[in-house]
């Protein structure tokens, strides 16, 4: 049996979807493909589309690989261009997604391990997207100043 609360989170969630701008369904759309494909390899998703307070920028996916918490870029795109989708995470977004990733693990009192990956998505509206999943992205390297 249907509950009316699972139906109204439909129709809400699927109206607000229509809503959004074609570049932001893009992307939410990516976000769903790129979860289900970490849960087929055996992460265990925290959170999605996590902001923290004092650091500016969004984290799309938190996951658990093991022990390591894993903070997950997911990068979209409708056809394979001259640059792979995983080119678009520069320094600054680097910087961002770090900050953000300090902020939860401060707020959430992570001490473990962690890392940064990257899932770049091409075509995902095709019957069979294409799905790249780059461990190890990048890492927070802290410089000693003298």
């Amino acid at each position: 049996m249907v509950s009316v609360a699972s139906v109204a989170r439909w129709w809400f969630g699927w109206r607000r979807m229509r809503a959004l701008p074609e570049s932001h369904r893009l992307g939410r759309r990516g976000e769903e493909l790129a979860e289900r494909a970490l849960r087929e390899l055996g992460y265990s998703i925290v959170a999605r589309n996590v902001r923290c307070a004092g650091a500016r920028g969004e984290i799309d996916l938190i996951a658990r690989d093991h022990h390591t918490l894993v903070f997950v870029e997911v990068k979209t795109r409708r056809r394979l261009g001259l640059y792979p989708a995983h080119f678009a995470v520069n320094r600054a977004k680097q910087r961002n997604l770090l900050r953000v990733a300090r902020a939860y693990r401060q707020q959430h009192s992570e001490r473990g391990r962690y890392r940064f990956d990257i899932v770049s998505i091409y075509q995902p509206d095709s019957p069979r997207p294409q799905i790249e999943h780059t461990k190890y992205a990048f890492r927070e390297v802290r410089y000693w100043h003298w």
